[in-house]
């Protein structure tokens, strides 16, 4: 059968009748050369002279929206919001402990105490507001109900306050929707003009719920910040001794109703002073942190959200795709580092450098964060030690896979099943705390790889296992992968690319975690069109599984939800922690101790790629080739049968281990064992395939013919040598 994919095309016809937009024309060329060619730099450069204000705002606002838009990234909002809230007022009261025997320590630690005490308090406040439309007697909570709906209404955070009030911009959401019909010059009356004002809401939606559940900690912590005040400034009223004990209590309780009230307007936002600032500036920005979401005062990620010093340093606008989202990974990084307590020292000397003035209570705070840390560190060093965390583990991108496939998950809590195989629940998206727990991980997991000579290089090895374990983070995947791209563009850039086009399919995320969840078998893409329709729910099932080292389809990862089964379609569209079990195959779990790469056979067949030809059916080449491997009988057994009798056998027991050294490892006795059976089964699938597609055969003769490849073919009856490593015993 004819090639699938075509030689690489060339741009864009204008349509007849018309004249296509040279700016598109010359956007869409370069998405293509790059695609074909995997130059990721060359695509960057083609792109940046293209860029249009109008049209790139546009595109950058239904970009970030549609990868909010995913069921996980709401309840890792979510979830993120509740933990930080009772982290920072945990940390705060750290804090002002450790200042007890200091002029005002005392008093801190009694106000933080009493913070954290009632915050529960507030946070239920809120909720009876929200459910039953009413606060408790003498417990003063604005309207949630109506702040909810102004939020949506007006586009932003209502606790902040509205449109006139902030200046257009509400934690770094800006209101003025960049698809609207006046941004592009069309009447908003007209039913083009309404067209693309309707669309402008629709792609805001995932702006919208994140900004829900940030609004509702935002207001918790604002309520509970503002009443904590308010308790403090009446507090004379107990030394009253004209009053007795009950009317105290009355007292106070009317006076600190009576200053919540002042903390809001009517409209329930966070109350102004005439020059519109805040009346309690310190509770906005206290309500701020629970979301990481308060003002970037110095660093890198200042610079970013200052588009006009970006423009000023020649900076393109298209970094944006690189870094879509700023403010809140800054913070979560920062407070990440302070949790480590040797990063506290470099956020300390930013915030010197920039002039930064802290109030008390963040002072507290960050204190406070850096005990919090150091009982992390100990908690995690003491899991770790005993096997009950995973680290990162290889960095080999082989060695990695065959892990992954036996049921492996990096930084993940390890518990033992019913049938007593490992389970893993993954707690990499939890931050800040993760990168802690993560960070010891991966230091514990590589003690035993050092020699003693270089136990001095422990501090490097930490920040390193740091840096490593940050730039996995799904907030800051697009900078790594886009990192990759450049410095691997043959590697990494098609692949980059494909991802990025794909992103931009309405509601992409959303679209991929219904199809993660309904679908039995996960998927593989070769292109940018397949790219796109993993971001479509029910076209994924078009394109071809994925497969392991045996060529059998791999079923999705989990998504843990407590008290159920850890498989569900649920779990898998929405936990942010993944699960998996270890695999029931020996062959698996001996491949991934041995610590060696067993590679998947390579997509190009002596020098012709499979991708680009199918079968009869239809059905992708390579993805046919990776089935014929898994159904091959020698012997009676398929490879995966094959290979378990192997490393079941007495006679493969007696070979010698691994060293440990993955350059002394590739040849150890298992691992070429193992590799000859492997060798051989896809031996016996590359001549059915073959005889399946004749066309690739002829390309492979035509290319053999005119001397473009010399590749050595496998020799001997793969039957035969199968046979004699079984028959060993």
């Amino acid at each position: 059968m004819a090639p699938a994919a075509p030689a690489a095309p060339a741009a864009p016809a204008a349509p007849a009748g018309g004249t296509t937009n040279p700016r598109i024309r010359k956007f869409a060329t370069a998405i293509v050369d790059a695609e074909n060619t995997g130059q990721t730099s060359r695509f960057l450069r083609k792109a940046r002279s293209v860029e249009d204000p109008t049209v790139f705002d546009a595109l950058m606002e239904a970009y970030k929206a549609f990868i909010l838009s995913g069921f996980r990234t709401v309840s890792i909002n979510a979830i993120s919001g509740g933990v930080q809230t009772y982290m920072q007022a945990t940390a705060r009261v750290i804090g002002a402990g450790v200042r007890l025997g200091t002029p005002g320590g005392q008093k801190d630690f009694k106000e933080a105490s009493r913070f954290l005490s009632n915050l529960h308090g507030s946070m239920f406040d809120v909720m009876g507001m929200l459910v039953m439309n009413q606060s408790r007697p003498g417990k003063f909570t604005p309207n949630i109900r109506q702040g909810l709906v102004r939020s949506v209404e007006q586009e932003s955070p209502n606790l902040y306050g509205s449109l006139a009030q902030t200046g257009g911009v509400v934690s770094g959401i800006e209101n003025k929707r960049a698809i609207q019909a006046k941004t592009f010059g069309v009447d908003s009356d007209t039913s083009l003009g309404k067209g693309i004002d309707a669309m402008g809401r629709l792609v805001r939606i995932p702006y919208l719920v994140n900004m829900i559940g940030e609004e509702w900690w935002s207001t918790v912590n604002y309520l509970a910040y503002v009443r904590n005040k308010a308790h403090s400034e009446v507090g004379d009223i107990w030394d009253d001794p004209t009053l007795t004990q009950a009317e105290k209590h009355l007292a106070v309780g009317l006076a600190v109703d009576a200053k919540v009230r002042q903390g809001f307007d009517e409209f329930g936002s966070a109350s102004r002073n005439e020059e519109g600032g805040f009346n309690h500036e310190d509770a906005v920005r206290y309500a701020q942190s629970a979301n990481f979401m308060q003002d970037l005062e110095y660093g890198l990620g200042q610079f970013l959200l200052d588009g006009k010093r970006k423009k000023e340093y020649g900076i393109s606008p298209l970094l944006d795709l690189i870094v879509p989202f700023v403010k809140a990974p800054t913070n979560l990084f920062r407070t990440s580092l302070r949790y480590t307590g040797v990063g506290a020292l470099i956020t300390n000397t930013g915030e010197r450098g920039a002039n930064v003035q802290r109030q008390q209570w963040e002072i507290d705070k960050n204190r406070g964060e850096i005990v919090l840390g150091g009982m992390f560190m100990t908690t995690a060093a003491i899991l770790a030690a005993n096997g009950m965390i995973s680290g990162g583990g290889p960095v080999n991108a082989d060695e990695r896979l065959i892990k992954e496939q036996s049921g492996w998950r990096p930084y993940s809590l390890i518990r033992y099943g019913p049938d007593g195989k490992k389970e893993y629940i993954s707690f990499s998206r939890l931050d800040p705390q993760a990168s802690v727990f993560g960070l010891v991980a991966d230091i514990i997991e590589a003690l035993p790889y050092m020699e003693t000579e270089e136990a001095d290089k422990l501090v490097a090895k930490a920040l390193i296992s740091f840096a490593q374990n940050f730039s996995s983070k799904h907030y800051v995947r697009g900078v790594s992968e886009a990192t990759q791209a450049l410095l691997q563009p043959n590697r990494f850039g098609k692949r980059y690319l494909q991802n990025t086009v794909a992103n931009l399919v309405p509601m992409s995320a959303m679209g991929r975690a219904i199809n993660q969840g309904m679908d039995p078998v996960m998927r593989e893409t070769y292109s940018t069109l397949d790219a796109i329709k993993q971001r479509i729910p029910g076209m994924s099932a078009s394109l071809p599984p994925r497969r392991n080292i045996f060529g059998e389809p791999v079923t999705p990862m989990g998504g843990y939800i407590p008290f159920t089964s850890g498989d569900t379609a649920v779990g898998r569209m929405a936990s942010p922690a993944a699960f998996s079990r270890e695999a029931s195959e020996s062959s698996l779990i001996e491949m991934a101790s041995l610590q060696v790469g067993f590679s998947m056979p390579s997509t190009r067949m002596d020098n012709v790629n499979l991708t680009h030809y199918s079968t009869n059916e239809g059905q992708n080449a390579y993805d046919r080739y990776l089935e014929l491997s898994s159904e091959v009988r020698l012997n009676g057994k398929t490879m995966v049968q094959a290979v378990n009798a192997l490393v079941e056998s007495s006679s493969y027991r007696g070979l010698p281990q691994p060293t440990g050294e993955s350059r002394v490892d590739k040849y150890n006795p298992r691992v070429k064992a193992i590799n000859v059976i492997i060798a051989n089964y896809r031996e016996v699938a590359k001549g059915l395939l073959l005889g399946e597609i004749p066309e690739i055969r002829e390309e492979i003769r035509r290319i053999k013919v005119g001397g473009a490849t010399g590749n050595r073919t496998l020799s001997g009856d793969p039957l035969s040598r199968i046979d004699l490593l079984l028959n060993r015993d």
